[in-house]
């Protein structure tokens, strides 16, 4: 039965208990005996404790009360306005805990097809790893070097300068926004940045002094 009916129903029959106590007496001999008829019947056809109750209100006025039912009204609404502070109270607990206890960072993320591992744990022919996790990425050069060959075909295992920089083209090669994501995340500059590596009237004629700032800006964000 709906918390906000049982509960009007329980006050109006303690009502009738001071004011009528031969009906009210009457309403629970009726109850009792129809709850004991159904202890004999299977599970599947015993009649629901809100059935029950209907049986035995019938015997009263309760359904004629408008009183009663502005008393369930009144429960509904003071229910939910309970339960709608709890579930605040708990979304705000659950904020504070994750305030106090952030999960642990040490580096930029990457998805799972972006796992590291080393050149031994990398198949040939520009297979991924199988997935287990979320790995860190190191060295900005892989993702640099990653990049850079991405569209070359020829390019094996044998040509990386390291075991993940071969991992990142493998995965590179499967899902290309994946990469671009971390380029883009770790090894692509902000405008101040550039403006430090070269002003506007040298960029063009130091092009590999940029080049040797962007990485370290790179390393820098992964130290």
């Amino acid at each position: 039965m709906e918390p906000a009916r049982n509960k009007a129903r329980n006050e109006w029959y303690a009502t009738l208990r001071e004011e009528n106590r031969g009906l009210w007496h009457d309403c629970q001999k009726k109850e009792s005996s129809i709850i004991l008829e159904q202890r004999a019947l299977p599970k599947s056809e015993r009649l629901t404790r809100t059935q029950i109750c209907d049986i035995v209100d019938a015997m009263t006025t309760i359904k004629d009360d408008p009183e009663f039912y502005k008393r369930v009204e009144s429960l509904r609404s003071e229910f939910s306005t309970k339960a709608s502070l709890a579930a605040k109270k708990k979304r705000q607990a659950k904020k504070v805990k994750e305030r106090e206890d952030p999960l642990p960072s040490s580096g930029p993320r990457v998805d799972a097809d972006m796992v590291s591992a080393s050149a031994s744990e990398t198949p040939l022919g520009g297979e991924l790893p199988p997935s287990g996790g979320v790995g860190v990425v190191g060295n900005p050069r892989d993702i640099l070097w990653a990049v850079e060959y991405l569209g070359d075909d020829a390019v094996d295992r044998g040509d990386a300068p390291s075991g993940t920089a071969w991992t990142l083209l493998c995965a590179g090669r499967k899902s290309p926004d994946t990469l671009l994501r971390i380029y883009q995340g770790v090894c692509v500059p902000n405008k101040k940045e550039l403006e430090d590596a070269a002003d506007e009237t040298d960029a063009f004629d130091h092009l590999d002094d940029v080049l040797k700032r962007v990485i370290e800006i790179a390393e820098a964000a992964v130290a």
